[in-house]
């Protein structure tokens, strides 16, 4: 378990560090074209206050994989490392931006008139039991009202670390759960997690490298999450031993 699992447990990563490619890259790229292909309209979300912000994203983006080893950007298209040539599509840049890497991104910003932010625009393939047109234009409170101790001080202390991020500055935070299925794509309906099983066989950890920018022009945050699924029994020993140690320290309610 990652050492940053405490909530909300953000560290600063280097600007380098803010996209990854880890081995399993290219068959995520595939799975996530075809969850595109087959459930645009489940997997991608717009509103008309995360335009500008979605632009935006994605220049950054194309500006940042130009200079990454594995991909190769032009003016109109870019090669990704699986060998697919992807089109910069600007009048869809959150299906632009999910096609590019393998990482979910969700666009979050903070109207003048309220005083948490909200989901303004999203591409979300691997959902963890949640869905996206559920939350399209909700507050993080409301976002995250299943989540055990978001309603007391963690919803405050979350909300003070996105208004403090500078545009310079990538957070990063993971997060973790156990469910019994490896499936990636588990909206509400689809295979369950939970931090401690019940009577349940826990055959999969998942965890969440999940990262935070600002966008500098907007002043939305973009919020990267990065979905990693591995069997248990393929943990090593360090690993299971810390796995259980974060185990034990779950109360009743987180669990």
């Amino acid at each position: 378990i990652p050492k940053h699992s405490r909530l909300p447990g953000v560290a600063p990563v280097e600007t380098p560090d803010w996209i990854v490619s880890p081995d399993d890259l290219n068959l995520q790229l595939q799975y996530r074209d075809a969850l595109f292909d087959a459930l645009c309209d489940h997997v991608l979300g717009l509103l008309d206050a995360g335009d500008a912000p979605a632009h935006e994203l994605l220049d950054i983006l194309l500006a940042y994989l130009a200079e990454r080893n594995g991909w190769d950007v032009d003016a109109s298209r870019v090669l990704r490392p699986d060998g697919r040539r992807v089109a910069i599509n600007r009048s869809e840049p959150m299906l632009t931006i999910g096609r590019l890497v393998s990482e979910d991104f969700c666009i979050l910003s903070k109207p003048r008139e309220q005083s948490e932010y909200v989901l303004v625009a999203a591409a979300l393939c691997f959902p963890a039991g949640w869905s996206l047109a559920d939350k399209m234009g909700r507050p993080m409170t409301e976002i995250h009202g299943p989540v055990p101790y978001y309603g007391r001080d963690l919803a405050k202390r979350v909300n003070r670390i996105f208004d403090g991020i500078r545009p310079e500055q990538i957070l990063l935070r993971f997060n973790w759960s156990l469910p019994t299925s490896p499936e990636l794509h588990a909206p509400p309906g689809g295979p369950a997690t939970s931090k401690m099983p019940k009577g349940e066989p826990v055959h999969f950890l998942c965890v969440e490298r999940q990262t935070l920018r600002r966008l500098p022009r907007t002043n939305a945050v973009a919020f990267g999450i990065r979905t990693t699924m591995t069997p248990i029994v393929n943990l090593r020993p360090e690993e299971a031993k810390s796995l259980l140690f974060e185990l034990e320290k779950q109360d009743d309610e987180m669990t």
